[in-house]
C-alpha cells in the first residue's frame, strides 16, 4: 500500500499485536536483515542511552540466533519497513531476516553483503535458468490511459522474487521453524521466591527476590518511551486482621529485568496469618506465592 499498514492483512497483524501486551518479540520473515548485519539501536535525544539495554539485548539475541538464520539479507532497510515499526511503535523486540535467498547466479557474484538489486539479479537468474515462465519478456501493450505513448509489460511475476522454489519448501520450512523455536527459548522468565522474618511487636518483614531466568528482559525500554508495555504488577493480598506498615497493597517495577538479572522489593505487615502476593506482567508471566506468618 502507500501508507504503513495499509493493506489489510497486515493492519490485522498490528491489531493482533495491540491486543496482546503479552508478545514480547516480534520476527519478520523478509530481505531486510538485522541478524546478520546489527545496528546499534538509537532512541530519540531526549531519552538519552535509556535504549542501551535494548540494544545489549538484540546483540546477545543476534549472536545466539545468527547460525539458525541460513540466509543472509541485505543491510538496505527501506522506509517504513515493519521490522522497525514493531520496534519503534509497538516497543517490541523485533527481529528480522529472511526465510530464502536465491543463490549467487555465478561464481562471480561472490558478495557477503548483498544489496537489494543484488537478490534480484540473484532472483531473475536463477528464474531465468530453471523456472522462465516467472519471469515475463517486455512486449509493447496497450494503454487506455496513454494511447499516444508507448507502453512495455513484463518483468518478475507476484512474489517471483521472493518464493522459494517448490522443492525447497519443505527445508525452508523445518529451518524458519528451528529459528522461531530457538527465538522462544530465549523469552523471558520470571521466578519469584519470597522470605519473611519477624522484626518484633507483630511486625514482619517480607523480602521478594524477583529473577528473570531467560535470556530476554521482561520488556523492552522502547515499550515504557511509546507507553505499549505493562510493567511487572506487585499485588499483595492480606488476611484477618493484617496491615501494611511499609509498602503497597499494589506496586510497580517499571525497570525492566534484563536476562540473567533480578530485583528486589520488600514490605512490613503487622498482624499474623496468610499473604498471598501475585508478582508479573503479561510479558513475564504471572506468578504467586504463599507466606505464613506466625
Amino acid at each position: 500500500g502507500r501508507q504503513p499498514l495499509e493493506a489489510p492483512a497486515l493492519r490485522a497483524l498490528a491489531d493482533f499485536v495491540f491486543a496482546h501486551p503479552n508478545i514480547v518479540a516480534v520476527y519478520t520473515f523478509s530481505r531486510v536483515d538485522n541478524i546478520h548485519y546489527f545496528a546499534e539501536i538509537k532512541g530519540p535525544k531526549r531519552i538519552g542511552r535509556r535504549f542501551a539495554p535494548d540494544s545489549l539485548a538484540h546483540e546477545a539475541t543476534t549472536d545466539a540466533l545468527g547460525d539458525r538464520a541460513r540466509y543472509t539479507g541485505t543491510g538496505d532497510e527501506p522506509p517504513g519497513h515493519l521490522p522497525s515499526w514493531a520496534y519503534y511503535h509497538l516497543g517490541r523486540f523485533s527481529f528480522t531476516a529472511p526465510a530464502w535467498v536465491f543463490p549467487p547466479a555465478d561464481s562471480t557474484d561472490t558478495t557477503d553483503t548483498p544489496s537489494r538489486h543484488d537478490l534480484d539479479r540473484r532472483a531473475l537468474a536463477y528464474h531465468r535458468a530453471n523456472s522462465p515462465g516467472a519471469v515475463l519478456d517486455w512486449t509493447e501493450v496497450e494503454h487506455p490511459d496513454l494511447p499516444d505513448r508507448p507502453v512495455e509489460g513484463g518483468g518478475p511475476t507476484p512474489l517471483a522474487l521472493t518464493t522459494p522454489p517448490a522443492d525447497c519448501v519443505a527445508a525452508v520450512n523445518a529451518s524458519a521453524t528451528a529459528l522461531l523455536f530457538a527465538l522462544a527459548e530465549r523469552l523471558p522468565q520470571l521466578q519469584v521466591t519470597a522470605r519473611a522474618e519477624p522484626v518484633g511487636r507483630g511486625v514482619h518483614r517480607v523480602t521478594l527476590a524477583l529473577r528473570n531466568t531467560g535470556d530476554l528482559p521482561t520488556h523492552a525500554e522502547a515499550g515504557r518511551a511509546v507507553r505499549a508495555h505493562q510493567p511487572i504488577l506487585i499485588e499483595t493480598e492480606l488476611s484477618g486482621g493484617q496491615t501494611l506498615a511499609a509498602g503497597r497493597p499494589k506496586q510497580q517495577l517499571l525497570d525492566p529485568i534484563p536476562g540473567g538479572g533480578g530485583a528486589e522489593a520488600e514490605m512490613l505487615i503487622v498482624g499474623d496469618g496468610e499473604v498471598t502476593i501475585t508478582v508479573g506482567s503479561p510479558s513475564a508471566g504471572p506468578q504467586r506465592v504463599t507466606l505464613d506468618l506466625d
